[in-house]
């Protein structure tokens, strides 16, 4: 895994309050430390693995055969920005997905077969090479998110105290900002920060117990990730908005 800070930090993850759930900058964003999922939670989230173990990220289920996650996660030097090309990956990619526990076998793995960026934020499509079945996607939330707004997030990147994570986790943020593209997060709790993993993962609302993305995680602070510098005090995370441009996202994804 690796991480950018904002811009440097992250690939996301999720740190949980005890036990935790790679590439944010701000640094990207990691891990999202905050809560252990329970089986078969959020099982649009999923994990991503580039290049046989050299980076690893989380991304969103928006389809059955397309995931939305961060460019950055593609990119050469995400430290130095987003821009990847499209078409096949340069690094061998599969996601894992359904798959709130790592340890187990519920769930698909699939390879990524093409990626469809866009040209303005750190966000781009992931087609899968075939369909995934048991697993519900996430819509895509039209509605602008508004600073105040609570929102859920989740990942697969470190934890305070997991260099390597075996379980989704989650926590809730609160909107602070939001600016052209991108979306201010600050933890509703002490425990919930973006790490290292957590990158390209969902940012989303509940709507009476059905869930409507409205960001994907781009980069972060890390302090309190597991191998950040203990100096480290920020905790916010930047997320990139999908609301304008769910049009687009629904047209790219549509089936043929």
């Amino acid at each position: 895994m690796f991480a950018r800070r904002p811009r440097a930090a992250m690939a996301a993850g999720l740190l949980a309050s005890t036990a935790v759930a790679g590439l944010l900058t701000a640094t990207s964003a990691d891990a999202v430390v905050g809560t252990a999922a329970k089986d078969g939670s959020y099982a649009f989230t999923a994990k991503l693995d580039i290049g046989a173990g050299q980076r690893s990220c989380s991304a969103a289920l928006i389809a059955q055969q397309w995931l939305v996650t961060a460019a950055s996660c593609f990119a050469d030097n995400p430290a130095q920005g987003f821009k990847v090309a499209a078409g096949t990956p340069k690094l061998k990619t599969t996601a894992t997905i359904g798959r709130t526990d790592l340890t187990r076998d519920a769930g698909s793995v699939v390879n990524v077969v093409e990626l469809v960026p866009r040209e303005d934020r750190d966000l781009v499509l992931a087609r899968l090479e075939t369909p995934v079945s048991g697993v519900a996607p996430i819509g895509v939330g039209f509605n602008a998110v508004l600073p105040g707004e609570d929102l859920w997030a989740s990942g697969y990147g470190r934890t305070k105290d997991e260099w390597v994570p075996d379980r989704l986790h989650y926590a809730k943020f609160t909107v602070g900002s939001v600016k052209g593209a991108s979306l201010g997060l600050s933890g509703k709790s002490d425990d919930a920060v973006l790490c290292q993993g957590d990158t390209g993962g969902p940012a989303f609302r509940d709507v009476g117990g059905r869930y409507e993305l409205a960001g994907i995680h781009s980069a972060s602070g890390q302090a309190g990730c597991f191998g950040t510098d203990e100096a480290e005090t920020r905790k916010g995370a930047t997320d990139t908005r999908v609301d304008d441009i769910a049009g687009w996202i629904q047209t790219t994804t549509a089936p043929p």
